[in-house]
This record gives C-alpha cells, structure tokens and sequence, in this order.
C-alpha cells in the first residue's frame, strides 16, 4: 500500500494484533485516528481512549456521543483531518488525554455491569453513560398496527 511504501519504517504494526500486543499497541498509542464511513458503536476508539490515547474522529456517526460533550474539539468535518491531525500531532492531543481516558473507561465493565443487572433485573431503566443513575422516566409507549415501540422521555 501506499502508506507501508512511504511510512513503513515507521509503523508499528499493520494487520490482526492477538490481544496482548493489541492492547501492548493501545498503550503506547497518543492518538486513534478514525476516518470511518460506517461505525455502530466505536468499540475500537473507546477501548483506544481508555488505554489513554486521545480520539481524532469524524463528527457524524457514532462519534459525537461515544465522545461526548468534553471532547467536541476531537471531532472532524470533512475536509479538515489532514489539518486537525497537523495540530493534533503539534502537541494539542495532551489536552484532551485526561478526559479522553476518562471517556473511554465509563464503557468498562466496571462502570456497567450494575446499570445493566438493573436493567435484567427489572430495576433500571434506559442507559445513559453520561449520568451516574439510571433514566427511572417511564417510557414513552405507543402501538404502530403490530408493533409497539417504548422510548424514555429522556431522548425524545
């Protein structure tokens, strides 16, 4: 590729990486960069923030909330990565790390697994990783022929 021919002295590593050496690769990462047109969650990015890498990522898709309100300034328009990345790599990416890892971990395991035992267990109520209680709203409810479709207040 492209990229090997004129970098490939400098990269780390390329392709599937076994867990060790991926999360090994995670650590010593500054920067994530994503240039994705199709992300569900940014399993990838959040797991690359918590190891303490700070995200460089578009501003559609997933990215906005996984990195919410503290790290808009993480967030690209098209046309502008070549740019952002310039002052990213200048130095600017260290304001960001604490609350880039920060983001990241509210994702653990640890920071979940009580919200989601409420939420099996009947006791919860939507996630929202952003608040330090469950949404208790009841939800909204409503029939469309067949189907019926619940939502919390919270987000409509």
């Amino acid at each position: 590729t492209r990229l090997m021919e004129r970098f490939g002295d400098r990269v780390l590593h390329r392709g599937f990486a076994p867990a060790g050496r991926y999360h090994e690769l995670l650590e010593r990462a500054d920067l994530v960069v994503s240039s994705a047109r199709q992300e569900f969650f940014g399993v990838a990015v959040a797991e690359a923030m918590a190891a303490g890498a700070v995200p460089l990522v578009p501003d559609r898709l997933a990215y906005p909330e996984l990195l919410g309100p503290d790290l808009t300034a993480c967030l690209y328009e098209p046309g502008t990565l070549a740019e952002r990345l310039r002052t990213m790599l200048a130095g600017a990416w260290k304001d960001y790390r604490p609350v880039a890892i920060a983001a990241g971990r509210r994702f653990g395991w640890d920071n979940v697994i009580a919200r989601y035992d409420d939420l099996v267990d009947g006791r919860g109520g939507a996630i929202d990783v952003y608040r330090k209680t469950p949404i208790t709203d009841p939800p909204v409810r409503r029939r469309v022929g067949k189907v019926e479709a619940a939502w919390s207040p919270d987000y409509v």
